[in-house]
């Protein structure tokens, strides 16, 4: 990757010039400055102009080598003035939550007063597509926010649509999309007809509908190097590198490890492919890019075991994972080591909990005792980190059963709550309803509803295998009314956050007493709260990117390639005015040689001034 910076504001001018590229032997940049340490530029020659300069913005400039977007491109720039009070930052978002690739390497540019308060507040409701739907799920493609469960979308200027009006989705049922290594977009589609042929199972077609071969999972895991990665039969499979073909065609697939069962997605680490799978204590495969060799870890030293691992992200240079049932986070460093967080995402006071069976013991008496061999009473909660995001400076995570978004200001080191359901009260059970869930299925197959309802046949056709779970869209099981946070999502100047109940249950009124209407319609919601002086922008294709950031006094803009595609009205004087009084620019850039692996970062921390003056 290669960049160009520059910086430009009222009566000063910056410029600050590096190339680098990630090869392991050198870094060069232009002016023939070498870097001695490739962990720090020690050299920069700063120029500024004559006091008459009268530019009336804040300028940064960026020239931008993006050899493939199906990685962590992470952040470009930051930027504070010189008494701290504002900040403002240009980085790449990229996330996986709840197995979508929810955000795929958009620019985000934000500029923050750091003086006051964000108050989020997630009410700004996007309508439901499909009233009879209790889930909602959700991710952008093309900068345009869309739900693939309620089969909706919302373009640039917030208008909702049907999805299948967009060329791309109007031939099948897309279940998941995702970013090949040139930036183009690959769909996960059920129903693909090609030629007047029918493609079995899910196939796998691009946004100008190339085909690239049809295969048969359990569960999807994700797209790395253009080789596609998904569990079936029990096993962990891995694809050749994806090729379009002509006509419908099953896709060749290898199995990597036969120890597996479902997968949750998979993320790009460490010049490796990092999946999450389940069971108890569930295995963490690091699959190192063009090598079918795996590694697993276990994680069950760290804590109660971990059954599944949920959400995705790269957050100040190491990986964090959300998982179940502990809520707590996974942290892949940037040495590869791995442990388990209980700080960033902890259990509350009236969290569901309970001992862990393997902290008790049975006695020649029958009689269960505390386990002798462990030192300390371990317990369980039943929490689900499904999603985690990073924008504006904070730090996201969305929690099941309770329909929490946790908000962490990691620039004013504040945190905060929202609960973005409105019922029934939070107490210490499981999940919400509960109760009324168990009466209701017991009231089942008590056979206690009108006989010539449709809940008559179906108790008829479970009777003969009464333990089997009956189809979750009924809403006939104890946990059916959990509250799910699958995916937070960073869009043009808000963030947005789906919801959902544990299976896409649909509202029965004659079983579901303990709901209203109004309260099921609040399952399967968009929930969106606003960001004051954010924008973001589409990287439509890798290769060479020539970013401008500005913040005008009226307006935030990104240019790309000499075009502007994203601008917002927002005031802006104040900050002007105190970064014309002098500021610090840094940027750090982690990133990877996928040849060699090794790790290059460079920062940059150098004050602006107005006089003109040379450091060297």
């Amino acid at each position: 990757m290669r960049k160009f910076l520059k910086v430009r504001s009222k009566k000063y001018f910056l410029c600050f010039i590096f190339f680098f590229g990630v090869a392991a032997s050198a870094i060069s940049y232009k002016n023939n400055l070498q870097a001695k340490d490739m962990a720090a530029l020690n050299h920069a020659q700063v120029k500024y102009p004559s006091q008459n300069n009268n530019n009336e913005n804040l300028s940064i400039e960026a020239e931008v080598d993006v050899d493939r977007l199906d990685v962590d491109l992470g952040e470009i720039f930051s930027v504070n003035s010189k008494d701290s009070r504002y900040h403002c930052e240009a980085r790449f978002i990229k996330s996986v939550n709840s197995r979508q690739s929810t955000n795929n390497n958009e620019i985000e540019f934000y500029c923050r007063d750091l003086e006051q308060a964000i108050h989020l507040n997630f009410s700004r409701a996007i309508k439901k597509f499909n009233a009879d739907s209790s889930k909602s799920d959700i991710a952008l493609y093309k900068g345009m926010l869309v739900d693939l469960t309620q089969k909706s979308f919302v373009d640039v200027n917030g208008k909702m649509s049907p999805l299948h009006s967009l060329p791309e989705f109007n031939n099948g049922s897309v279940r998941f999309f995702a970013r090949m290594k040139n930036g183009t977009y690959i769909k996960f589609t059920d129903g693909y007809e090609l030629d007047d042929e029918e493609c079995p199972h899910t196939s796998l077609v691009d946004e100008n509908n190339v085909y690239y071969g049809s295969v048969a999972f359990d569960s999807y895991a994700g797209l790395f190097n253009d080789e596609l990665y998904l569990n079936n039969s029990g096993g962990l499979y891995k694809s050749a590198k994806l090729e379009s073909f002509s006509h419908c065609k099953m896709l060749q697939t290898e199995e990597i490890n036969h120890n597996g069962d479902w997968v949750y997605g998979g993320f790009p680490y460490l010049n490796s492919y990092f999946i999450g799978g389940s069971h108890s204590p569930a295995p963490l495969y690091k699959i190192p890019e063009n090598d079918s060799a795996h590694e697993t870890e276990d994680l069950d030293e760290y804590g109660p075991n971990i059954s599944e691992y949920y959400s995705y992200l790269v957050h100040q240079d190491k990986l964090l994972i959300g998982t179940y049932p502990s809520g707590d986070v996974a942290i892949v460093d940037s040495d590869g080591s791995v442990q388990l967080d209980q700080t960033l995402f902890p259990a509350r006071k009236n969290d569901y909990t309970k001992v862990s069976s393997e902290t008790l013991s049975v006695n020649s008496e029958n009689e269960i005792i505390p386990n002798p061999a462990l030192k300390q009473t371990k317990y369980v909660h039943y929490r689900e980190l499904q999603s985690l995001a990073s924008s504006y400076g904070f730090l996201f995570g969305g929690m099941y059963p309770w329909g929490e978004v946790i908000a962490i200001d990691e620039l004013r080191n504040t945190r905060s709550t929202s609960r973005v359901f409105s019922h029934p009260k939070r107490t210490t059970q499981k999940t919400p309803y509960i109760k009324e869930a168990q009466i209701q299925l017991d009231n089942f197959w008590k056979g206690s509803f009108d006989s010539d309802s449709e809940l008559a046949s179906l108790r008829l056709s479970h009777m003969s295998a009464i333990e089997e779970e009956l189809p979750r869209e009924y809403g006939l099981f104890p946990d059916a009314w959990g509250q799910r946070v699958s995916q937070i999502v960073v869009t043009n100047g808000q963030i947005c956050v789906s919801t959902g109940s544990m299976g896409d249950s649909r509202f029965i009124p004659e079983v579901h007493t303990h709901l209203t209407k109004e309260k099921f319609d609040e399952y399967g919601r968009v929930l969106c709260t606003a960001l004051d002086r954010q924008i973001l922008a589409n990287v439509p294709r890798a290769g060479k990117l020539k970013l401008n950031f500005q913040l005008n006094p009226d307006s935030l803009s990104i240019i790309v390639n000499g075009t502007e595609v994203r601008n917002i009205s927002s005031s802006n004087v104040a900050i002007l005015d105190a970064f014309n009084k002098g500021g610090d620019l840094k940027t750090k850039r982690s990133l990877l040689d996928l040849t060699s692996g090794k790790k290059i970062s460079i920062a940059v921390n150098f004050p602006i001034k107005k006089e003109s003056q040379t450091k060297n």
